[in-house]
């Protein structure tokens, strides 16, 4: 198997160097392809099976990012993807080849430091646009609130999509972002998870330009001759790229998860999307300012979701849609015990039953879960778990 993630590792990189079109990521994938190199000598030494196993396994996807990447090379909007968002699963095996590579070194892929133990043992869940709508319950009437403003954009419009945790608001803003009247109206959509890890101002631009097939080998060699002392700064020298993108498109571009604990000058730096770019002075300050506010192809709009209401409405600004999460509860009753219900019978199999009185609680089970999707089924898989372990402990019945 070791000579096997040799040659997998030598046909990515031998793929990216002659792949000379642009294509969506290639700048993160050209960096991973430069850190797998060292595996070469280490997966031929004396590793253990495990560590040579997850190698083959992580290749294994990253061949097929490449691949899917390469569908779109050239595209002029690359950001009209329908696949899966790349860079949320780039970011899952960066860290992968990461802990393989510290068991290379150190004959364990677990050792390193305590901070990075503890971040590690609950890693943020990045977000995609990818959504399974049979799986989504009780959100038809919210999805087409937010569709129906959309549809109506003539230059541009911002909505912001605010709940608790666990409420829905990422599972909403997919359903929106895959309807086929926004797939209809923007020609150009694009999804932009902002993690509280990876939220500095030049990070997302650079994220956003590589998922839109911008080559950032191409992009650093324009912030090398623009900026530095006495020259323009990089984030606004990035937006304005960003700007000239985006300009000639009718674009959706969904901000997921944006917290409300945020440093104040990157607070800030999130603001009034709708803000027109200045004319006297850089572009630095505002990510508004990347954002083409002009009514070519119809309109173009962004849509944002925060556990904080208060974040939501600064980032959309005065003239901007707020979009309240409902609660699965009242007339959405029977579409929050369906969550319940789902979640119970994944969970169970044909191991075990619901009990026939669960059936005439259903309403107090959904209010205690205050009619929030996640803790529904959240509480759904832990009774079917309790009930699985109750069934296995009973004793086989006895013949007479």
């Amino acid at each position: 198997m070791a000579d096997e993630v040799v040659k997998l590792i030598d046909k990515f990189n031998n793929l990216l160097q002659e792949e000379k079109g642009k294509f969506p990521c290639r700048g993160k994938l050209k960096k991973i392809g430069e850190d797998l190199d060292p595996l070469k000598s280490a997966v031929t030494g004396d590793l253990s099976e495990g560590i040579i196993k997850e190698a083959k396994e992580l290749l294994d996807e990253l061949h097929g990012i490449l691949k899917e990447c390469l569908e779109h090379k050239n595209d002029t909007c690359a950001g009209n993807f329908k696949a899966v968002s790349a860079w949320p699963r780039l970011r899952g095996l960066t860290k992968r080849l990461e802990k393989i590579r510290g068991g290379t070194a150190q004959g364990s892929a677990g050792e390193g430091k305590p901070e990075e133990s503890s971040k590690e043992a609950r890693p943020y869940q990045w977000t995609s646009s990818y959504i399974e709508l049979e799986k989504i319950y009780g959100m038809d009437q919210q999805a087409k609130d937010v569709v129906d403003h959309l549809e109506k954009t003539t230059s541009f419009s911002a909505v912001g999509i605010v709940g608790l945790l666990g409420s829905g608001k990422t599972a909403l803003a997919q359903k929106v972002f895959m309807d086929e009247r926004v797939m209809d109206k923007f020609a150009l959509r694009l999804w932009v998870c902002i993690s509280p890890d990876h939220c500095q101002p030049e990070e997302v631009v650079k994220r956003m330009l590589d998922n839109l097939g911008v080559g950032l080998d191409e992009v650093e060699g324009v912030l090398t001759e623009h900026c530095g002392p006495g020259k323009l700064e990089r984030v606004g020298v990035l937006l304005f790229i960003l700007y000239n993108v985006l300009v000639d498109n009718s674009y959706l571009i969904v901000f997921d998860d944006v917290r409300s604990d945020l440093e104040p000058p990157k607070e800030k730096w999130y603001h009034n999307l709708a803000l027109q770019p200045p004319m006297d002075r850089e572009w630095t300050d505002r990510l508004a300012y990347g954002l083409p506010k002009d009514d070519l192809g119809g309109g173009s709009a962004v849509v944002v979701t925060s556990r904080s209401e208060d974040v939501g409405r600064a980032m959309v600004g005065s003239g901007g849609m707020v979009h309240r999460m409902r609660p699965l509860q009242d007339e959405l009753l029977e579409d929050g015990w369906t969550v319940f219900e789902k979640a119970f019978r994944e969970e169970a199999g044909e191991e075990v039953q619901m009990d026939a009185e669960w059936e005439e609680m259903k309403r107090l089970i959904v209010e205690k879960c205050n009619g929030l999707p996640l803790a529904l089924k959240v509480a759904g898989q832990k009774l079917a778990s309790k009930k699985k372990l109750e069934h296995r402990d009973m004793p086989p019945p006895t013949s007479n």
